[in-house]
C-alpha cells in the first residue's frame, strides 16, 4: 500500500554551491549600489564635502541602504539556504592553528579599545554615536555573511580546496570594498 508520504517528494532548501554563492556575491554588489542610490533619493542626497568628518559619511543616507541590504542578505541566508544556516553563521570546521594565531585578533581588539577610550565624544551627540554603532554592525554583518558565510560554505560544498576557498573569500572581501571607491571614497584611506 502506497502512502501519501511515499508519493510526495521531500522538499529541501538548496545548499549553496560555488555558482549560487557567486550569484549571491554579485547580487550583494549590485543590490548594495541600488539600495544606496534609493536611500540617497528618499533619505537625503549624497554628500561629499572636504569639511565632512568621516563619521558624517557613515551616518548619512548610505546607512539606510546598508540596513536594506542586510535585510535581503539575512533573508537569503536564513530562508533560501535554510539547510545551511548553521554552516553560514557558525564555523563548524576546526583548524589546527597555532595559539599565536589568536594573538592578532586580541591585539587588534586592544588597539580598538585604546582608540575608543581616546575619542572626544563631546563633539558627537548620543544619537550620532548610536547610528554609527548600528551602521558599523550592519556593514560588518553584511560582509561576513556574504563572504565568510555564504561564499565560503558554497565553495566548501563544491569541494574546493580549503586554502583556495580562503584565498577566494579574502579576494572577494577585498574587491567588494571597491564599491566605496566608486562612491567617491579615497582609495588610499
Amino acid at each position: 500500500m502506497t502512502t501519501k508520504a511515499d508519493i510526495t517528494p521531500a522538499v529541501t532548501k538548496p545548499k549553496p554551491n560555488a555558482r549560487s554563492a557567486f550569484v549571491v556575491v554579485l547580487f550583494y554588489l549590485v543590490f548594495s549600489i541600488v539600495a544606496a542610490l534609493i536611500a540617497a533619493i528618499f533619505f537625503g542626497g549624497i554628500r561629499s564635502s572636504e569639511s565632512d568628518r568621516v563619521i558624517d559619511g557613515v551616518v548619512d543616507s548610505g546607512m539606510y541602504g546598508t540596513i536594506i541590504v542586510l535585510i535581503a542578505v539575512l533573508f537569503i541566508s536564513l530562508y533560501v539556504f535554510k539547510d545551511s544556516r548553521r554552516d553560514i553563521f557558525f564555523e563548524r570546521k576546526s583548524f589546527g592553528l597555532s595559539k599565536l594565531y589568536y594573538l592578532f585578533p586580541f591585539t587588534w581588539f586592544g588597539v580598538t579599545l585604546f582608540a575608543l577610550f581616546n575619542v572626544d565624544y563631546s563633539s558627537y551627540s548620543l544619537d550620532v554615536i548610536l547610528l554609527v554603532l548600528v551602521a558599523a554592525l550592519a556593514i560588518g554583518a553584511n560582509e561576513e555573511i556574504v563572504t565568510r558565510g555564504i561564499l565560503l560554505v558554497g565553495l566548501r560544498n563544491s569541494r574546493v580546496a580549503e586554502w583556495i576557498a580562503w584565498v577566494i573569500t579574502v579576494l572577494v572581501f577585498s574587491l567588494l570594498h571597491l564599491v566605496n571607491v566608486l562612491g567617491g571614497a579615497n582609495p588610499t584611506v
